[in-house]
This record gives C-alpha cells, sequence and structure tokens, in this order.
C-alpha cells in the first residue's frame, strides 16, 4: 500500500499494534486487543445526523488520520480492511448467519473459524477458534 492513501503502516500506528506480522492466531489476537482498546466506539455521527459512510478511504481519514472511533459497521468494516490488507482471509457474517454455517462446517478442511466482534463492550481478545 505504499503511496496509497491508505497507509497499513499509518492504520497499525493508530491501533498501537507492534507486534508480529504474519498471518496466525497470535497476530489475529494481538489485532483485535489492540483495535479493540484504541479505536473508540461511537456513534456521534448518527446522533448529529451525519451520513456513514463505510468505504476503506472514508473509513481510513475517520479511524486514522482524524482519531475518531466509529459505530459498529465502521469499527467491523475497517477491522476486516486490516486483516485482509495483513493477508488474513475474512468473510463477514451476520449473526443470525452463523448457525447456517456449522451445517457447513464439515466440508471444510484445514481451516479455522475465529467470531472476532468489535462492538460496545466487545471481548478484550478473539472468541476463539473452530476448527473446521
Amino acid at each position: 500500500m505504499a503511496g496509497n492513501e491508505l497507509n497499513l503502516e499509518a492504520c497499525l500506528h493508530r491501533i498501537k499494534y507492534s507486534g508480529k506480522i504474519d498471518v496466525s492466531a497470535d497476530t489475529l489476537q494481538g489485532l483485535h486487543i489492540c483495535y479493540t482498546t484504541n479505536v473508540p466506539f461511537e456513534n456521534l455521527d448518527i446522533i448529529r445526523g451525519k451520513e456513514i459512510l463505510l468505504d476503506n478511504k472514508s473509513l481510513f481519514k475517520k479511524i486514522v488520520l482524524r482519531k475518531r472511533g466509529g459505530c459498529c459497521f465502521e469499527m467491523n468494516f475497517f477491522f476486516e480492511f486490516i486483516l485482509k490488507s495483513l493477508g488474513f482471509k475474512v468473510r463477514s457474517f451476520w449473526e443470525d448467519q452463523l448457525p447456517i454455517m456449522n451445517r457447513l462446517m464439515p466440508r471444510f478442511i484445514n481451516y479455522c473459524l475465529w467470531k472476532l466482534e468489535i462492538k460496545i463492550g466487545s471481548p478484550m481478545s478473539a472468541l476463539g477458534a473452530t476448527d473446521l
């Protein structure tokens, strides 16, 4: 992303992540802890009646450059952007879609499903892995 407005190094600096950068459970947990600890949940734009923009460029400007937080959609979409930029394979689901996935799980081999939530009152670490 060098030379791009969406600078991954700036994202990691914003969340104060200085750990190892690889696609691993340890990195995932470290990123999740740093993100939930350093980027606040806030709904000020909703209260003010401002439009919520969910594209990566708008989220980067708000969360990284303006050092703000965001509502649940903003927080989750931007965290997904960071994870994908680091090479993680990410697929988002609505909470009510997860039971459907449980029926599909036996078809997958050598994968892990991590349930991560970025929301007010979210856990300080990833909720755990399920072998698929």
